[in-house]
């Protein structure tokens, strides 16, 4: 007997840390989607793991809004740019 995840679920592939997020949250095609991510939703949207993302947002390369509990939400938006510019031809 196969157990699979629920099927609003989707699992990243390439992602170390195994973070799964609700396809709802990543797929452009549904609504609502919310347009901020937390820290662990965004490190895997792009592929990172959560201490690096921190690194970039303590270095000012990412905005983000954290609240007065101290949790930390990502504009995708912001992802979106942050990997446009550093695309680069090899």
């Amino acid at each position: 007997m196969t157990i699979s995840p629920p099927s609003n679920v989707k699992k990243l592939n390439n992602i170390g840390s195994g973070v799964k997020i609700p396809a709802s949250r990543i797929d452009r095609g549904s609504k609502p989607m919310s347009r901020l991510l937390t820290l662990k939703e965004s490190a895997a949207y792009v592929g990172r793991s959560v201490p690096s993302m921190r690194e970039l947002l303590y270095g000012h390369e990412l905005k983000c809004i954290q609240k007065g509990n101290g949790k930390i939400w990502v504009d995708i938006r912001d992802l979106d740019a942050w990997i446009d510019k550093n695309k680069a031809y090899i």
